[in-house]
């Protein structure tokens, strides 16, 4: 069993889970929604001219996938690797112990 002598804390923690996904899919429906309205109507632009929603939304939407499926990992990968690295120097083999995760790959 995961978490043994916690059972409450786990479930607790279950819950919480639970609620943190039930809010965060209200949020992406009405993302879902936003950009599906906003996809389907044509913007005007500052000098007059239109563009499509759909075009707009386009010029956005790679770049953010871009970021969130490739850059911001590899960041958030650095991050906690820099931060496993000074928790693993405080031991006292911490340069060999280092030297053996990284030889691991």
């Amino acid at each position: 069993a995961l978490f043994p002598g916690r059972r409450p804390q786990a479930e607790e923690a279950a819950e919480i889970v639970g609620r943190i996904r039930a809010d965060e899919e209200i949020h992406v429906s009405s993302l879902q929604l936003y950009l599906g309205e906003c996809a389907a109507v044509t913007f005007r632009t500052n000098d007059g001219g239109t563009i499509a929603g759909r075009e707009l939304i386009e010029r956005f939407w790679s770049g953010l996938v871009q970021w969130a499926t490739v850059d911001q990992p590899a960041i958030a990968a650095e991050v906690q690797r820099q931060l496993l690295h000074a928790r693993v120097m405080r031991h006292p083999d911490g340069a060999e112990i280092w030297r053996e995760f990284e030889a691991a790959g």
